[in-house]
């Protein structure tokens, strides 16, 4: 955990591939983080015992786990950089295609744009790949900015450029 936090990999939000530090000072006990949900994050944890869901372990496995998202015995998340290699719970990670080199914002046309939209459609969100960057397409990066724990301005720079090619 401290690893994490001298790299200011660690916080309060749950991500895909994270690790999950449980106990006082985070030193109890840490599973990977394989889902999250809106009040949820499922894991995968060994040498686990005691009570889940009214399920008994004794400890010596590795278990699957949904945990509350507000349980007082989380004690924060780090985040390891997954590149090029490959994220344990989400696949491989891919290289993002270069960035465009400029802000592309609302009123921007771009055939970036297009490439950028096209990856929005794959991670779920609704959106034409037309490389007009209108209100649908403002609504989506804003929203996909919050998911990515990035500040959401609207803006599509390197960091967010970034993030959708390294998010799942």
């Amino acid at each position: 955990m401290r690893w994490f936090k001298q790299r200011d990999r660690f916080n309060q939000t749950p991500r895909v591939g994270s690790q999950v530090f449980y106990g006082p000072g985070g030193g109890t006990h840490v599973e990977l983080v394989i889902e999250v949900g809106s009040d949820y994050i499922k894991t995968i944890g060994g040498n686990t015992s005691g009570s889940y869901d009214g399920k008994y372990h004794e400890g010596n496995g590795v278990y699957r786990k949904t945990i509350n998202r507000g349980s007082s015995r989380i004690y924060g998340y780090g985040h390891p950089r997954y590149t090029a290699e490959v994220n344990p719970v989400t696949g491989p990670i891919y290289d993002p295609p270069g960035y465009p080199g400029k802000l592309l914002k609302l009123g921007s046309k771009s055939r970036f744009l297009i490439k950028f939209q096209k990856r929005m459609k794959q991670l779920g969100y609704e959106l034409a790949a037309d490389g007009v960057f209108g209100p649908k397409t403002l609504a989506v990066v804003k929203t996909f900015q919050r998911k990515a724990s990035l500040a959401a301005d609207g803006v599509i720079g390197p960091s967010t450029w970034a993030a959708a090619w390294s998010t799942k």
